[in-house]
This record gives structure tokens, sequence and C-alpha cells, in this order.
């Protein structure tokens, strides 16, 4: 494997060495550093073995988990053209499992879980990767095995004191020096901020923005850039069609990455696409936004654990189960999909192909599309034949264009209501798939038009950012707003437990527990510097705090009970 730091110089020995047979390379399950290298070597080897005169006596077979060749659907078309002018056999949803070197046999399972067995007489290896043992054994990482990161701030989700780029981090772009070359900048100026105890100030975001450069022989390479959060094309030279192998790419990547790497990126004055010109810092937060955004800054940050405790579980059948815990080997972060944490069984989703979503369909019970019934991108066959219970609503607003309504809101929620979890969300870019699962939290908890900006921003929804969604921002403002105290009170349970989390000093967890007939409350281990969350919650929930108690003497929980006293509070 060209991943092994003792085998790589021994790989093109290998290459050259094999003039008949079948040749397998695999790309594994997990991320990788430079997600284009598995293929790489395969056309490298390719166009050796033709160059050699024995090409048509080695059958060569590419071996994927994920459902194409390639992450970015713009890109990965072309890929496919690609292999199969080389005759390249390319298996997607097909994983290496099991290698038996001595008897020259590779196991792999399908994604319908089939096992099979391969005969090799060449078999070059990317193996499953994670950040290292050392990290791992840190408790810095996540279940994935990599440092647990915000994907904008590249700021660790426990201890805001870490920060992680690159490789070892959960950041889920393509892991490429390109990827690297926009995370940097974004590091050093937010943890320049914590060291100068302004933590506020850190808040600069990365974009997602990756490249890999894709070497397919011949002295030709594809400059595949792209977003690695939402799987669009970023191409850097326009007018050029970047899918289309060059000279230009592969001398660009033979002669000026390489001093770029070695000369100008360790000394940090290299910027990806801006190349020696420090890009302007992007805000995690957009300035002059209107309505739910420009309403985010009047809320203090402290809320923002008491919100992610306050999301109604799910009204369902009792069958529900996260869509990133379903089976198989499909990666939905490849295509694009994203699950936000709360409430962790409703996924988004832009446009995709119909293989892709012929793909993802099996892992949900539910799919509402957002688009029109005629949309091009709606592909209504692969969903109903996956058993997917399948609803239309049409919501207008960002490029889509038009003006939504409160019947429209209506009649999302209706909808959400019926259909079953794991429950896809789809519209053309994910933005209006996030407003939607935004007012449905928001209407079934009871939020302020306040409290659910600060929601959307924990729940990193992209739509909370986009500049062309000011009717859709207008129209979930307006929504939200409409949540009376009396409509709280009919939809809250009979018994309310609350379980808050202070993640700004003391990691100490919070108990709320109410009586929704009474409306009378009883906070247990109340935090020191958590009281505007707290009271605040109390607030929109409509309750009257009774009693605060201490479970143990501890002068963090003692002076904060005493600060909520000193508020009036009975």
């Amino acid at each position: 494997s060209i991943y092994s730091y003792e085998f790589s110089p021994v790989v093109w020995q290998n290459i050259l060495k094999t003039s008949r047979g079948t040749a397998l390379f695999t790309n594994p399950a997990t991320a990788v550093n430079c997600g284009g290298a598995p293929q790489k070597i395969a056309y490298l080897a390719e166009s050796a073995w033709r160059s050699a005169g024995v090409r048509n006596q080695i059958d060569i077979k590419f071996f994927t988990p994920s459902p194409g060749v390639f992450a970015c659907p713009y890109y990965c078309k072309a890929l496919d053209k690609i292999m199969a002018e080389k005759g390249i056999q390319a298996n997607v949803k097909t994983n290496l499992v099991e290698v038996d070197g001595e008897n020259q046999l590779a196991t792999f399972e399908r994604g319908d879980g089939e096992i099979f067995t391969q005969k090799f007489d060449f078999l070059h290896v990317t193996p499953p990767m994670s950040a290292p043992n050392f990290l791992q054994d840190s408790g810095l990482t996540n279940a994935s095995g990599f440092v647990d990161v915000d994907k904008e701030t590249c700021q660790h989700s426990r201890y805001p004191n870490v920060f992680a780029l690159g490789d070892c981090s959960s950041l889920p772009t393509s892991k490429t020096y390109s990827a690297v070359s926009g995370q940097a900048p974004v590091v050093v100026h937010n943890v320049q901020s914590m060291l100068r105890s302004k933590p506020s100030e850190a808040n600069a975001a990365y974009d997602g923005y990756t490249a890999c450069p894709i070497l397919v022989g011949d002295s030709k390479l594809m400059m595949a850039e792209f977003n690695g959060y939402t799987m669009e094309p970023a191409p850097t030279f326009w007018p050029l069609d970047q899918r289309v192998p060059r000279w230009v790419f592969y001398f660009m990547k033979r002669f000026v990455f390489e001093q770029v790497y070695w000369h100008l990126m360790p000394i940090g004055r290299w910027f990806g696409k801006r190349t020696i010109f420090e890009p302007p810092l992007v805000r995690r937060m957009l300035n002059g936004t209107q309505g739910i955004a420009a309403a985010a800054s009047m809320v203090p940050p402290s809320i923002s654990s008491a919100l992610k405790a306050d999301i109604a579980a799910p009204v369902g059948d009792g069958s529900s189960h996260g869509a990133e815990a379903s089976s198989g080997d499909l990666k939905p972060a490849l295509l694009g999909v994203v699950t936000p944490h709360v409430p962790g069984d409703i996924s988004l989703t832009g446009s995709l192909p119909a293989e892709a979503v012929a793909a993802l369909a099996p892992r949900y019970r539910g799919w509402l599309y957002l688009n029109p019934s005629d949309h091009a991108a709606f592909h209504a066959k692969e969903i109903r034949a996956a058993g997917c219970e399948l609803e239309n609503v049409h919501l207008p607003g960002g490029f889509s264009g038009g003006v939504p309504t409160t019947e429209h809101a209506e009649a999302i929620l209706a909808a959400m209501a019926r259909l079953p979890r794991p429950l896809m969300l789809q519209c053309t870019s994910g933005n209006r798939s996030g407003a939607a699962l935004l007012l449905w939290l928001a209407k079934s908890t009871g939020r302020s038009v306040e409290t659910a900006a600060l929601l959307a921003q924990d729940m990193e929804l992209k739509f909370y950012k986009c500049t062309s969604c000011g009717p859709v921002w207008e129209w979930l403002s307006q929504q939200v707003g409409q949540t009376s105290a009396a409509t709280i009170r009919q939809e809250r349970t009979q018994f309310v437990v609350e379980q808050l989390f202070d993640n700004q000093g003391s990691s100490t967890f919070t108990y709320l527990l109410a009586c929704s007939d009474t409306e009378e409350a009883v906070l247990i281990d109340p935090a020191l510097g958590m009281e505007e969350r707290d009271l605040t919650l109390l607030t929109e929930r409509g309750l009257k705090l009774k009693y605060i108690v201490n479970t143990h003497c501890h002068a963090d929980h003692v002076t904060s009970g005493g600060l909520i006293k000193k508020c009036g509070r009975e």
C-alpha cells in the first residue's frame, strides 16, 4: 500500500513486476487521507502496464463501499467515464473485509450483506483510517476515531481550549492538503482569540473547501475542487472544465505544488484557492441579516446547552431509530446528507441523482420532498420502491423563488407529524429542509424567535447563514412568533424533565423537574454562571420555580442557588 511507510517504496516495483492476472485496488469505508489516492494508483498502474505492453493480460478492478467512485457527484460521472475508457471495472458498495495473502484471496462484503472472495495477482489496499491511537486514548475523539470538532470553527465540541484541523479532525470534508490550507487561517484566528481571552471573537468559519488533484496517467490530471460540506463544485480555473484531465494541471501538481508543499505551506504562506494572498475571514454569524439571525445576537450563549436538552422526543410508534444508526456501509455524509444531533432521526439533503436516492432511501421510513412534484430531481419511484412513506409539500423561497405562507407551514407540520422516523427532508440545496426542521422543533417545544435562532446555530443548519434565504427567514420568524403560551402548556407532557449541561467551565449537569398541571418546578444542582440560562428556560416554559435542591455541598451549586434566589424567584 502506498499508505504504508514500510511498503510504499516497493509498490511501484511490484507494479512493474506484474505482467498478467487480476489486479485489485480498494478504498475503505472510513475517511482517508487524500480521498482520490486509492484510484490514482490504479490509473498510474494501468498506464504503466499499457506502456509495458501487458495491459491486455491484466484485469483491473476497483472496489469502494461508497455508492460512487468519488464523493462529489460533479466529478464522479467524469471519473466513471475515465474508468470505463481505461477498462477498469468499478465495484461500488463493496468493502474489503479480509485478505489471505498466502492464498492470494481477498474477501469483500457488498452493501446487501453478501460475502464473496476474489482471487488476485496484485492487490493494492487503502487501509481503514482514524486519528492516531494516542488521540483516541485521550478522550478527544468521536465514535469514528477522529478529534471531535465543530465543522466551522474547528473548536472541540467539549473542550473549548482544544482545536484540530487536517487529517486527525472530524471535519466532514475530504482530508487533503488543500483542505488544510483553508482550515489553517481559521484555526490561527480562533486560537489567537482564545489566547487574548476573547472567546466571543473565536468565530472564524471554515467553509468546507477542498481539492483532490487526481492523476489519471499519461501526464494528465483532473483538478477536482469542491465544497466537502455541500458536495458542490468550487472550480478555480474557470472557464476550463476541471472535469477534463489536462497536462497543465499535471504540471502544476508535479512542479508547482511540490514547491508550495515544502516551502510555503509549512510557514503559513499558502492559502489554497487564494494562493499566497491571505483570504478575508468568514464569520460563523453573518452581519446584518434579518429575522432570526439578527435576533440571535440578543440571546446569551449560555442558553445553548439548555436548548440542546429541551427537544421533545419525536412522535412515533416506538420503532423509530436514528438515521445514522442504520445498517450498511453507505456513508450519507459523502452525498452531502446531514443528520443534525437534534432530534437525531431527521436528515436533510439537497438534490441528488436517482442512483443516490435509491441507495439512501432504504435507510429511511419517511420522506418529505419540498420542491414541486414536477421537479427534475424528484425521484419518487426510487423512494417508494424502498418502502418509504412519501409526501410532497412545495415550500417556496431561496433559489426556488416565491414567498412561503402560513398554509405552507401548516402543511409541513402536518406532514412531519404523519411521517414515520427516520425521516428525510429534501429540497434543492438543503437550506429549506433545515428551515422546515427548525420550524417543527420550534413549534413542538414552544421556542421563541430568539431561542429558535440559537437552536439553528447549535444545530449548524446551513440555511442559518444563507444570504439568499431572506423570504424563508421572514416566514420562519413569523411562524415561530405565532406560538402562544397556551399552546406550549397544551403540548407539554404531564411531567417535565430537562437535563442541562454547563459547557462553559464546570462541566456540571443540572436538572429541571416540573409538573405541567401545577406549573411548579424544582432545579437540582444549579451551576455557577448558568443562572441566566436556567431562568430563561423557566420563563419560556411558563414554570414557577418552587425549590432549589443541592445533592451535595459544593460552593458552585450553593452560590448559584443564592444568585437565583436574589432574582426574586419564589
